[in-house]
């Protein structure tokens, strides 16, 4: 008889916990039980499921907990050890392992956990719970929420933030969140649906990103300010959320700010993996390089992907394809690039992107037209050169930006250059900044773009189809060319398009 899905019995009983322990005296401890209990028969059916059929049964593994995941990727990928004697590591999401957040200090002296938060108390499932109410994925589409908010009436959003901070707040003393509500999972979102009743779908959108910002920027300059470390590293699904990142790294009482790029649960695996280098080979750890981790494709592979779609697709070898796209971004055409190893992670970096000339807002209803779908009020990204970052972006404090997990405030000259790839309302942006070290074919593309423009940038997004996942593989890129309406793909050297 093949194996039942793991704690099947225990998630129902735990689905009507979250629906009704919220009423009893001590549920905190009651959910923290249910929590735990599930993260121990995970554990178990490890055991008989996933490392059977890896062929790993039987072989010495050892289990790290999900914060302790999310704290080691981000400060050793951080390089901090290197440049501070101590640093504050804060991790926050929705839950894991029982817990939504951990606050450490590292020294010399080595890891010292100084709180923790139950999920009881998870000021990120609120957010979710939210994205749920608005109709949108929760766990999943909390980005879209944030990029809904600046729509709304500043008033409307301040009213839905004061509702909100009667479920989800700061502490008095400023160093934890504490679940107010007497409601959680299935409960909270019934009471929330009543609460918010005759709020408009933006108001709440609003009301939950400032309340966010709010309670989030309070608790890590209270651990700050508690510790007196001024260096600080962030990991966790909380920072994904790039306009509270942006208001940590322009706070003066943060000296140093490293957000783990794509600091979701993608990142516990590499947390894992330095906590296991640490435990055999201590103090070895390298920072994060360049995120271009993935597969890529070489010349047999584009060679036999171009045969397969032979009758469908025409193409060319170039030899300079970074100049060959720029001219046809300066011509305003919409050009997908393969090229290199794939990015790691939830950003697309230049390697496997849609790009278009970012100077003219239709640019923004061509893209969706042909592949994208996005919704009507999310902003595209631009990628900017470094030598023009200064141009576009207000950020006094210096703060780098390669991998479009910090927010930034644009100037007028940006308002010109990089239309499309603002946000339509408050005209903030999420940037890539490309350096020619961390990219040189990708930094030579929008050099010779600015060549032939003027303009520092590009409108980069994922290159996938509405719903799919970004594409790896030649065989990916040709399939989603033949399923969109793109004008061109630059595949490795190849410049390719549908045949007529």
């Amino acid at each position: 008889m093949p194996d039942r899905p793991f704690g099947t019995r225990r998630h129902r009983l735990f689905a009507l916990l979250a629906r009704y322990a919220p009423r009893l005296a001590g549920s905190d401890r009651l959910i923290r039980f249910g929590v735990e209990r599930l993260a121990r028969t995970r554990e178990r059916r490890l055991d008989h499921a996933a490392l059977r059929d890896l062929g790993f049964a039987g072989r010495p593994r050892t289990f790290y907990d999900h914060h302790r995941c999310h704290a080691a990727a981000a400060y050793y990928a951080s390089g901090f050890a290197e440049r501070h004697a101590r640093t504050l590591v804060i991790t926050y999401d929705g839950s894991g392992d029982g817990l939504c957040a951990s606050i450490s200090v590292v020294d010399s002296g080595g890891w010292r956990r100084l709180h923790t938060i139950n999920s009881y108390h998870s000021l990120g499932l609120l957010y979710s719970r939210i994205t749920l109410l608005l109709g949108m994925k929760p766990l999943e589409d909390e980005y879209k929420v944030m990029g809904m908010a600046p729509y709304a009436d500043p008033k409307r959003g301040a009213a839905v933030r004061d509702i909100l901070r009667g479920y989800v707040r700061l502490t008095d003393d400023g160093l934890s969140t504490i679940n107010v509500s007497r409601s959680w999972g299935a409960s909270m979102v019934a009471k929330l649906a009543h609460d918010l009743r005759g709020q408009r779908f933006d108001w709440i959108a609003r009301g939950v990103q400032v309340h966010f910002e709010e309670v989030m920027l309070g608790l890590v300059l209270g651990w700050v300010r508690q510790t007196g470390v001024r260096a600080v590293v962030l990991g966790g699904g909380a920072f994904m959320n790039v306009k509270l990142n942006m208001l940590l790294a322009q706070h003066e009482e943060i000296e140093d700010l490293y957000v783990l790029p794509s600091c979701g649960d993608e990142s516990i695996a590499l947390g894992a993996a330095y906590l296991a280098n640490e435990a055999a080979a201590p103090g070895t750890s390298q920072p994060l390089g360049p995120l271009y981790l993935g597969p890529e494709s070489g010349e047999d592979e584009v060679q036999a992907a171009l045969a397969r779609y032979g009758g469908q697709v025409a193409y060319r070898r170039c030899q300079d394809i970074e100049r060959t796209v720029a001219e046809l971004l300066a011509e305003h055409r919409i050009v997908a690039r393969c090229r290199g190893r794939m990015e790691w992670g939830a950003r697309a970096l230049g390697n496997r992107s849609i790009l278009a000339n970012p100077t003219r807002t239709t640019a923004i209803h061509r893209i969706n037209r042909a592949i994208k779908m996005r919704d009507f009020w999310m902003p595209f990204c631009p990628s900017i050169l470094d030598t023009h970052a200064p141009d576009y972006l207000l950020n006094p404090r210096c703060a780098p930006a390669p991998y479009m997990i910090l927010a930034f405030d644009s100037t007028p000259l940006a308002h010109e250059h990089l239309a499309a790839a603002l946000h339509p309302f408050d005209q903030t942006c999420r940037p890539q900044v490309v350096t020619e070290g961390l990219n040189p074919r990708f930094h030579a593309l929008l050099r010779h773009f600015q060549q032939l423009t003027g303009v520092g940038g590009v409108l980069n997004t994922s290159f996938n189809l509405h719903g799919e996942p970004i594409v790896a593989t030649a065989e990916d890129c040709l399939y989603t060319l033949v399923h969109s309406d793109l004008d061109y793909l630059a595949l490795e050297d190849y410049l390719v398009w549908r045949a007529a």
